[in-house]
């Protein structure tokens, strides 16, 4: 079973792995057409819709691959589709009060709603490509979108657009990923079925599925609002040109756990709850060493080649974002190790402890960014700090985790 599941996460890792190649090439691009600055204000834009993009699919992404009905996946679809809507516009409301960047009020709203909006509905689509079982189509999905941002971002930003251009390519190429993927990949039978199952409204389903979506959402909008907290500590501490710096080096780093942390949890969802709880257990445990093994050595050798690949890449502008490597690639490293655990736990139907271990790394930073100012320190010693601490909280989560689960506690 581990041999086909890690078949699997290849298979799903191949359009990510494509999506890599595309990023890889367009950065020296990228990095000359707009300022560390930019990135900065683009950063703060997407990490704030982030933290309402986690939840704006009440995390009925996760449960709809591993449903077998085909008129249930559709109900669970349409209900994802209103709590996107729903959820848009609750965070562009918001992001009046609580954002500051360089626009007005009203551009900003439909910049959050847009962003919001538009990777939920990415994300849906790709749920229910996995609900039909084709991973490989849904890594196409993936670097299709990359491609279409590639191009996006790289024409506005020569036409003359500044930050927007960024974010502009961003919400656009997740929606014409989707429409382009469901329109010619999507078995229409997600839309075509005749219901095989009395109607359930989005009351129903939220009450269903309360105690996988409740905890879940929480934990991801933890997650996100843990993420902002960084890239706002980092401003705050170094500024608009130093949050650009960290945001473009995470989205590098980043890119290993997309292509292989997300892909082994979207594989494993779908695995694990088809398996025997003594089978699933098995499977958690030996991957993680696994992922473990791999993500030390992908991001050792990252570390060894950085350095030369940031002096032919990038332009002077950009000296400063090598300092960042080394500490983000500590905690992203552990963001791929601790993945079948988390996705034991979301399968047993006990996601609790995955979201007490977001609300503990979110309270750390928060008051790492107090410790930092007080004492003096840079954004780098920052970065460092919480990266530390967040890679001892990813041990702990998984030695928790199979303790609880050899225990037969679940």
């Amino acid at each position: 079973m581990l041999s086909r599941i890690i078949k699997k996460i290849g298979a799903l890792s191949s359009g990510s792995l494509i999506s890599v190649l595309i990023n890889a090439a367009s950065y020296p691009i990228i990095t000359q057409i707009y300022a560390p600055s930019d990135y900065g204000e683009y950063s703060m834009l997407i990490f704030y819709s982030a933290i309402f993009a986690s939840s704006s699919l009440l995390k009925l992404d996760l449960i709809i691959p591993t449903l077998t009905d085909v008129s249930k996946a559709r109900q669970y679809s349409f209900v994802a589709l209103v709590n996107i809507a729903l959820v848009s516009v609750v965070g562009g409301s918001l992001s009046i009060i609580f954002l500051e960047l360089s626009l007005s009020k009203l551009n900003l709203f439909l910049l959050v709603v847009l962003c919001v909006s538009s990777f939920g509905i990415f994300t849906l689509v790709g749920s229910i490509i996995l609900f039909h079982g084709q991973a490989l189509k849904f890594g196409f999905l993936i670097a299709v979108q990359a491609l279409l941002a590639l191009a996006m971002q790289i024409t506005l930003g020569v036409i003359g657009f500044d930050w927007h251009g960024l974010v502009l390519g961003y919400i656009f190429s997740f929606f014409i990923s989707s429409f382009l993927i469901f329109l010619v990949f999507c078995p229409k039978d997600i839309i075509t079925t005749k219901k095989e199952t009395s109607p359930m409204g989005y009351w129903t389903v939220m009450r269903i599925e309360k105690q996988k979506w409740q905890p879940n959402v929480i934990q991801s909008v933890l997650n996100a609002v843990s993420l902002n907290v960084m890239i706002v500590g980092v401003d705050h501490i170094g500024g608009k040109e130093s949050a650009g710096l960290f945001a473009f080096c995470q989205k590098l780093l980043v890119i290993p756990v997309r292509l292989v942390g997300n892909s082994a949890k979207q594989v494993l969802l779908r695995e694990l709850s088809l398996s025997s709880y003594k089978q699933a257990l098995n499977v958690a445990k030996n991957l993680t060493f696994f992922l473990g093994i791999l993500s030390l050595a992908v991001f050792s050798g990252i570390n060894l080649i950085s350095g030369f690949l940031i002096e032919i890449g990038l332009g002077p502008e950009w000296v400063g974002v090598e300092d960042f490597v080394l500490p983000i690639s500590i905690w992203l490293a552990f963001t791929v190790f601790y993945v079948p655990s988390v996705s034991l736990l979301n399968v047993t139907g006990i996601p609790k402890y995955h979201m007490c271990y977001e609300a503990v790394n979110l309270t750390s930073r928060f008051l790492f960014i107090f410790v930092s100012i007080a004492f003096g320190l840079s954004e780098i010693e920052f970065v460092y700090i919480t990266s530390v601490l967040n890679a001892f909280l990813c041990i702990f989560l998984i030695l928790i985790t199979f303790y609880i689960s050899s225990g037969d506690k679940i």
